[in-house]
């Protein structure tokens, strides 16, 4: 069976990230415009044997 290709998601940053939008909504007295708190991190996928092209293929 090929190892699967993933998602690396950065679970650090991502409660890091969180922690700081709910100290954000506390200090805000619980004010919270999601449209001003858009929060794009890295996700890159992690390529395994599942999309790679096969050597059969490759050989011929």
């Amino acid at each position: 069976m090929p190892g699967l290709t993933t998602m690396s998601l950065p679970l650090r940053m991502m409660g890091n990230t969180s922690v700081k939008l709910l100290m954000g909504m506390i200090r805000d007295n619980g004010h919270f415009d999601p449209a001003d708190n858009i929060v794009r991190l890295p996700c890159p996928i992690l390529e395994r044997a599942s999309v790679k092209v096969p050597s059969e293929i490759l050989d011929n």
